[in-house]
């Protein structure tokens, strides 16, 4: 979903809204649950959440979406509840 690289909340709304899979991203670009986190945008964090979004992901660089967002010192994202019913875990044990 291009639509979170450019932080078009209404955008990542609308496609959400008619079905768009909130972990579905071309080969070459992160998961949209990634690069919200890694921006800070919580509304589309917890838009993508709502949707469906799997918080533990983990993309080759090994870090949760989460993880990412806590490195990047994103509070505001990390405080955002997770809806779905996805635990929220860590990197792999």
């Amino acid at each position: 979903m291009a639509a979170s690289a450019t932080r078009d909340n209404k955008r990542i709304r609308g496609l959400l809204s008619v079905g768009a899979k909130p972990d579905i991203a071309p080969r070459d670009m992160p998961r949209p649950l990634l690069i919200a986190c890694c921006e800070g945008d919580a509304e589309a964090v917890e838009d993508l959440l709502r949707a469906g979004a799997n918080p533990n992901f983990l993309p080759c660089d090994m870090n949760s979406p989460l993880e990412v967002a806590c490195s990047e010192g994103q509070a505001e994202v990390v405080m955002v509840e997770t809806p779905t019913p996805y635990p929220v875990t860590s990197g792999p044990r």
